[in-house]
């Protein structure tokens, strides 16, 4: 998957981008905050809750929201090979 993210003030905050990965083909790009994974809140939920959601299993796929700093939402589905 090549996601990488870390937490800021109670936010998720993509830190790297790795060159053709799912990640950069779904169009996710550095700055951008998680705000979502299967419908779970990620913005105030605590990280003991997020874990199991973040656990990406081989051929399951998983739905994400993100939102960019200029405020624009988009949906990523991102699969572990």
């Amino acid at each position: 998957l090549h996601l990488s993210l870390r937490r800021q003030r109670q936010m998720c905050i993509r830190d790297s981008v790795e060159p053709g990965s799912q990640a950069q083909t779904a169009g996710l790009a550095l700055g951008d905050e998680l705000i979502k994974v299967q419908d779970i809140e990620v913005p105030g939920t605590d990280a003991s809750v997020l874990k199991p959601h973040m656990e990406f299993v081989s051929g399951k796929p998983k739905k994400l929201l993100f939102r960019r700093p200029n405020g624009q939402t988009y949906e990523a589905t991102l699969v572990k090979p």
